[in-house]
């Protein structure tokens, strides 16, 4: 089954717009292939962790995210940015978003697997 994608930028721009609504900083340390680059989203909540979440797609093709840790509790920054630095290494047309977000406001647009 095939389904009708929004490019990764236009995405990642809409993403940029809902954050300045929630008036939450968000960073592009990595900008992946601007096409169909895949995507992993790094929420800070600014105590020295985070959340990490990549982007997946289930088997009927509907978006969904999938947590880095279990529990989808936050990790240590510095284990999320070592895992962040291996996925870019074996998938340079990877998009990585940083959120600031300590209070939860941001959601994700799809669910968690």
């Amino acid at each position: 089954m095939t389904t009708n994608r929004l490019k990764t930028y236009i995405w990642v721009q809409a993403q940029q717009w809902r954050c300045t609504q929630l008036n939450l900083p968000i960073y592009i340390p990595h900008k992946g292939d601007e096409s169909a680059g895949a995507i992993i989203i790094k929420i800070v909540l600014l105590d020295g962790r985070c959340q990490v979440f990549s982007q997946i797609r289930k088997t009927d093709g509907t978006p969904a995210w999938q947590s880095r840790s279990e529990d989808i509790k936050p990790l240590e920054e510095r284990e999320a940015d070592d895992y962040i630095t291996r996925r870019l290494k074996s998938d340079p047309d990877l998009w990585v978003l940083e959120i600031e977000d300590p209070k939860g406001l941001y959601e994700l647009d799809g669910g968690i697997v």
